[in-house]
């Protein structure tokens, strides 16, 4: 099941109404962020936290694969940081990387219900 599997359908503003004419669509659809879960104290005390001060031209995939080996896992960071997208960071923020990134993953499936 992907993150952003829940969608806000929207039909009726100037702005869709107009865009769906000169689409010919029936209507537009909008992909809503998804749900972060809050990281208990209990959980987040289980885990090693390495500190990276976010500069530019830094993004998420690339911090993942620095610290986890995998870009595919920027979501991770993401996620544990509550800050979804590249955009939501500054120059000079520090962005909190979790490991080992097992434990990241089972805290994960588990504040979101998720039997993966």
């Amino acid at each position: 099941m992907s993150r952003y599997s829940n969608s806000k359908k929207i039909i009726s503003n100037e702005f869709t109404s107009e865009l769906l004419v000169t689409r010919g669509d029936k209507q537009v659809s909008f992909l809503t962020l998804p749900k972060m879960g809050v990281v208990k104290e209990s959980d987040y005390n289980s885990l090693s936290i390495k500190y990276h001060t976010w500069t530019q031209g830094d993004k998420l995939y690339k911090l993942a694969n620095t610290y986890y080996g995998d870009s595919s896992l920027w979501w991770l960071i993401a996620w544990f940081n509550k800050k979804p997208i590249d955009a939501s960071y500054s120059l000079g923020d520090t962005v909190e990387i979790p490991t080992p990134i097992q434990n990241v993953l089972t805290i994960y499936k588990r504040i979101n219900n998720l039997n993966i």
